[in-house]
């Protein structure tokens, strides 16, 4: 893990999937502030990863997200 070089905490792994890119970066949970941003392919997601990007898509989460989502690694 990353530390962010603002407040010095441990930041969070987060990808992000919309409709034309899937993203994966780190955030501090202080700050708020964001890694650099890397983008990801279908074939880089492991099972889960992949698993959690089509139930979003489909609508079948309850938090009911459309558009560009985020998640927590």
């Amino acid at each position: 893990m990353k530390t962010c070089l603002h407040c010095g905490t441990r930041m969070v792994g987060v990808m992000s999937f919309s409709q034309e890119k899937h993203e994966r970066f780190c955030r501090c949970p202080k700050c708020c502030s964001e890694s650099k941003h890397r983008r990801i392919n279908d074939d880089e997601l492991d099972f889960g990863e992949y698993l959690n990007k089509e139930m979003k898509k489909k609508g079948k989460l309850e938090n009911g997200y459309s558009g560009n989502v985020r998640t927590v690694l």
